[in-house]
């Protein structure tokens, strides 16, 4: 009601958001503010067809679904060539870089940092081979150290190549891919991390989505804006 921003020209939409979002960092989000937020700019491998009910899984940066093991314990991910990370200065030239296997790998590690306090760790712990394990040596690892060990291999995680990912689990558990659709899934690139620390993508998003954060007022006002990068996406029809 009291709008004073000059948007001529633009195409707006205003939306009133019942509370502040507690974080837009993909590791914490988990609220349903934050999750109104932050899956505008962050992606994960799947998501649920938007015309489907009972809900059904299909690609989001994944570039078709798995392949899974006979044993159901190792499931190979394609993701999608050429999708790119929105323009931010944490990237060489302020251009976003192509996104990669290891953009996953990375994120999945990084939930496991203290400092961070993910509501997420659950979504691996005792299912991932070698996960907990890592997560006991990152804990008790000092906080200067932590990110070397984030660059430490986990057997259950890997990135094969730039546009594969492998995951082997400990025991069969179906319910993978539903929580690889969720914002803990999202991918993170290192040099974002780097540039603003590891706190602070709780007030910053750098995504692959079609939109990107133009600007954030805490408790007051969050702006975000068409992502000239993104791919695009239609409505199924």
């Amino acid at each position: 009601c009291t709008k004073k921003d000059d948007d001529s020209g633009l195409k707006v939409m205003n939306l009133v958001l019942g509370d502040d979002a507690k974080s837009l960092d993909p590791a914490i989000a988990y609220d349903t503010v934050s999750l109104t937020i932050m899956p505008l700019a962050m992606e994960s491998l799947f998501q649920y067809k938007y015309t489907k009910i009972p809900l059904e899984l299909e690609p989001l940066l994944a570039e078709s679904m798995p392949t899974i093991s006979k044993d159901k314990k190792t499931y190979t991910i394609k993701i999608k060539k050429g999708v790119k990370w929105q323009d931010d200065a944490a990237f060489s030239g302020g251009k976003g870089r192509e996104l990669v296997a290891r953009d996953f790998i990375y994120a999945w590690k990084r939930i496991s940092l203290p400092e961070i306090q993910s509501p997420g760790t659950w979504i691996f712990e005792g299912k991932i081979v070698g996960w907990d394990n890592f997560y006991e040596k990152v804990k008790s690892t000092p906080k200067d150290k932590q990110e070397d060990i984030l660059q430490e291999e986990i057997e259950g995680l890997k990135a094969l190549d730039n546009y594969t990912i492998q995951i082997k689990l400990i025991k069969p558990f179906p319910q993978l891919l539903y929580v690889l659709t969720m914002g803990f899934g999202a991918p993170v690139a290192k040099e974002v991390t780097q540039k603003y620390g590891q706190q602070g993508l709780n007030e910053r998003m750098v995504g692959t989505g079609p939109f990107l954060l133009k600007k954030y007022t805490k408790g007051s006002k969050i702006v975000v804006a068409k992502n000239p990068n993104f791919r695009g996406e239609v409505f199924p029809s």
